[in-house]
């Protein structure tokens, strides 16, 4: 018989900062490159693929590093950045695509890309309108906390529904004691004399009648 397990707890997080901002200096900032055009009588600038001096023609700069026109590319997949939207990493610079692949969490329930507010939860992450009773499709209240079953989340009321045994009595879920008789699970209060109500509770034997228990009393009388 299952129990009811207490609620687990999750957490909102951001993940708009894996994303840079217009505002920041950071790193991995996406805006987009600026140009800058060397002569021999600018002081050098050194490209940071190759370490080269970049004598003359254009450098392209990302934050703070600066690159040969043709080393500004992807690291993982190539592609020329001078026209994309490009993100700067531990000195390495990647396509959008690719910096998605290796640094933005997906969602576990959609898969999708998690670019702003995130739940964290059951060692996932989730869109918050994605974290939601995967019965009813309800949101989880930010007090509430949710259950978990076989790695999903429910609300309290789906969990006991979905997880907990039924009572063969009054078909109800049974979330505390219970009685297994007749390859059955009751509740303690609904295991009684289908005649007369009595309560089996403590009792060491009863009859079977129609598939439901029956006192001996009762059994006599008919």
């Amino acid at each position: 018989m299952a129990t009811v397990t207490s609620t687990n707890s999750y957490q909102y997080t951001s993940t708009s900062s894996a994303y840079g901002s217009n505002n920041s200096n950071q790193n991995n900032s996406p805006n987009p490159p600026s140009s800058s055009t060397t002569s021999n009588g600018d002081e050098d600038m050194f490209c940071s693929k190759c370490n080269e001096s970049i004598k003359s023609g254009k450098a392209l700069k990302a934050g703070n590093k600066v690159w040969h026109d043709h080393h500004f590319v992807c690291s993982i997949c190539g592609l020329p950045l001078k026209d994309e939207k490009v993100y700067q990493k531990d000195g390495k610079l990647y396509c959008d695509g690719d910096y998605k692949k290796r640094f933005v969490p997906r969602c576990a329930f959609c898969s999708g890309y998690i670019s702003q507010d995130c739940v964290k939860a059951l060692d996932q992450s989730w869109h918050p309108t994605c974290f939601l009773c995967r019965k009813c499709n309800k949101a989880f209240g930010k007090d509430e906390g949710f259950h978990e079953m076989n790695g999903t989340p429910y609300c309290k009321t789906c969990y006991i529904d979905t997880a907990c045994d039924k009572c063969a009595g009054c078909s109800r879920p049974i979330t505390d004691k219970a009685m297994k008789a007749l390859d059955q699970t009751w509740h303690v209060g609904c295991f009684v004399c289908k005649e007369c109500g009595k309560s089996f509770e403590g009792q060491q034997s009863f009859y079977c009648v129609d598939g439901r228990p029956c006192c001996g009393n009762c059994v006599d009388a008919s």
